[in-house]
């Protein structure tokens, strides 16, 4: 009987050491990559006309907590889940003095995606540990990162964070991945991360109840148009840009500037200088957080500007809304952008007033054997818009500049997303 039982031993010692392994592992705080791999999916792109934020889902019917900030003004709002999936959303509540919001797109979209959850309010110490995760313009739809909090206030935390660019909307979460505040705004600093501002995750609980008893009914499901998952080849970027001519791709209409920009012509405007002394160029990127060229027809329009000052310029007519009409067919834009009252613009004008439009397009609406018009509809001219018939030359060059996209596609138009 000894013997049966020293036999034993051994194996019951094993069996101890197994199971307080796994008591250990299962007691062991997650690590930042997987609080960020549990987190991500419900970190979404919240897209306006001029710009966007992120946001996150906090309710299974949709609803989507941001910044009241990300929607300004915009009447186009669109949530992105990653880069090939965006749906229309509509705004339910909206608090300016917290700067915050809360959206909804249609359940169905979120099917799969679990709402975060909220810590306790009195959670959050000076010293804590925590975790920013934004939306951003990569593959990945989402971007991670971490810091202390510095400083306690009422009706705000303060952390010693990055918020990356298009992050505030997003969730700052603690150690146990509960969410601790949204993310607000950014302060650079000389040195160091910089502080990022949040708003307490508890004051957003009031008016995630009223946006909750909402009866409008849900956004459609209908899928909006996303950029190819196939980058155009920045390797032709340069040999394409130097054989055009920028000019032959606008026109000057009553006072209007439009013009249909590929990446070719972008890349021209960019690299100019070089372009002519015969230099290879930066490399230009469509949207420098990409980290690559996407494959976008965009249309600019940009109004006759009379100065106001050295600094800053009107324009005569401002634009409220760009269509573009395939054989007479609105034609669904990626991304109707419209840019008012900014400190960028063009010509090296350092401020403007009014709004100028960047309407961005899938490359297969300028494919050649249709019809092709472009209207501009601006403040004060009484409903009546501006229209451009776009030449079948215009077209036809318009299409060859996608010609080494063409090629590196998995299959020709019309087989996207398959």
């Amino acid at each position: 009987m000894a013997a049966s039982g020293e036999d034993a031993h051994p194996h019951r010692m094993r069996l101890i050491v197994t199971l307080v392994a796994s008591l250990g592992a299962q007691m062991a705080p997650p690590s930042d990559s997987d609080l960020f791999e549990r987190a991500r999916r419900s970190v979404v792109l919240v897209e306006t006309e001029s710009g966007h934020g992120s946001g996150f889902l906090v309710d299974a019917g949709g609803l989507i907590l941001t910044n009241d900030h990300v929607l300004g003004s915009s009447p186009y709002l669109a949530v992105g889940l990653d880069p090939e999936r965006k749906y229309r959303a509509v705004v339910l509540a909206r608090d300016s003095t917290l700067d915050l919001a809360v959206i909804r797109v249609n359940p169905r979209a979120m099917e799969g995606i679990r709402p975060l959850t909220f810590a306790d309010g009195a959670s959050v110490k000076v010293g804590a540990r925590v975790l920013a995760i934004g939306s951003a313009l990569t593959d990945a739809g989402a971007v991670l990162t971490t810091g202390i909090v510095s400083r306690l206030a009422p009706g705000n935390i303060i952390a010693d964070l990055n918020v990356n660019s298009g992050g505030s909307g997003g969730p700052l979460l603690d150690l146990k991945g509960d969410v601790v505040g949204i993310c607000t705004y950014f302060q650079k600093a000389a040195a160091g991360p910089g502080l990022a501002g949040i708003v307490p995750a508890h004051l957003a609980t009031g008016l995630i109840a009223r946006a909750g008893q909402s009866r409008s009914d849900p956004p459609s499901f209908d899928p909006l148009p996303v950029a190819s998952a196939t980058p155009y080849p920045a390797g032709a970027l340069r040999e394409r840009a130097a054989a055009l001519r920028p000019d032959a791709y606008g026109k000057t209409i009553d006072g209007m500037r439009l013009d249909v920009l590929t990446p070719p012509v972008v890349y021209r405007e960019a690299h100019e200088a070089d372009i002519k002394k015969g230099g290879q160029g930066a490399g230009y990127t469509w949207q420098s957080n990409t980290g690559r060229v996407e494959a976008l027809v965009g249309v600019r329009v940009v109004p006759e500007m009379h100065p106001i000052d050295e600094h800053r310029v009107r324009f005569v007519k401002s634009i409220r809304s760009v269509r573009l009409l395939r054989n007479g067919v609105e034609v669904m834009p990626i991304v109707p952008g419209r840019f008012c009252d900014r400190a960028i613009a063009p010509r090296d004008v350092r401020q403007f007033e009014g709004c100028l439009a960047f309407y961005q397009y899938q490359p297969e609406a300028f494919a050649p054997g249709a019809a092709l018009q472009i209207e501009v509809y601006s403040d004060g001219a009484r409903g009546k818009p501006r229209r451009w018939n776009l030449p079948p030359a215009l077209i036809a060059r318009v299409w060859a500049d996608f010609k080494p996209w063409l090629a590196a596609l998995p299959c020709p138009p019309p087989c996207r997303g398959r």
